[in-house]
């Protein structure tokens, strides 16, 4: 009877282990998303921010275009689209090996550390080691210390590297991406005729006001690159009129 009661108990136990671990499962995955999706949020916010900002500023532009939310994001797509060609492009198959090899290498180091805890030499340590009043207080005094500095540590960098890289990544595909439209510009009109960039004369009625390069614009303002200038123009009772 009592062999058949501790089968019992086993089975009742066995199963309720699943749905505990589906539970418990449920839980994290659902702590993911409620801190992990805000903070992507944010951080393509901050990004597209970036971006914009250093944009402007290669223009020697004053920060007066002000920009949705939506074209925040867009800004950080791009910034992040084109940072990870030009990755790609210059040291992206170097980086791509030493990830492949990084995670080979912690793979059989995985494997053979778990043979290695399950093995009876690791089994005899860890009792020697539980036992051992010496090594108990060693641990307790120094070692659970000195872990929990070195998580601080890292836990501390992980935040600082969280707010700089994002600005760090926007700004410098912002500038970037200026400083190509900057050499394209200096060109002039007359040799960007049917490329991706063309000139547009702004007309107030029949007044010609500015004729070069739109750089960017807002509900107010329109931003023109003109003989190697950019400057803001109102974009109040203006209309544009491109020129092929």
């Amino acid at each position: 009877m009592e062999n058949l009661r501790d089968e019992a108990l086993q089975q009742n136990t066995s199963s309720d282990k699943p749905a505990e671990f589906a539970g418990v499962r449920k839980l994290v995955i659902g702590s993911v998303l409620a801190t992990g999706i805000p903070t992507l949020t944010g951080t393509a916010y901050l990004v597209g921010v970036a971006f914009h900002t250093a944009y402007l500023r290669t223009f020697h532009l004053p920060l007066l275009l002000e920009k949705t939310t939506a074209d925040y994001f867009l800004y950080a797509w791009e910034a992040c689209t084109t940072s990870l060609m030009r990755l790609i492009g210059s040291a992206g198959v170097f980086l791509l090996s030493l990830i492949f090899l990084w995670v080979v290498f912690w793979r059989l180091c995985n494997k053979v550390g778990q043979k290695i805890e399950n093995g009876a030499w690791s089994k005899r340590q860890r009792e020697r080691f539980r036992t051992a009043p010496g090594m108990r207080v060693f641990a307790e005094t120094v070692l659970l210390p000195l872990l929990c500095c070195v998580l601080v540590g890292y836990v501390v960098l992980g935040l600082v590297v969280a707010l700089i890289l994002p600005a760090y990544l926007g700004e410098n595909a912002g500038r970037r991406r200026a400083e190509e439209e900057i050499a394209i510009f200096k060109k002039g009109c007359a040799q960007n005729i049917a490329a991706s960039h063309f000139c547009n004369e702004i007309r107030e009625g029949d007044k010609l006001v500015s004729r070069g390069f739109i750089i960017d614009g807002s509900e107010k303002y329109v931003a023109v690159y003109e003989n190697g200038v950019a400057k803001l123009i109102p974009a109040e009772d203006k209309h544009f009129v491109a020129v092929y």
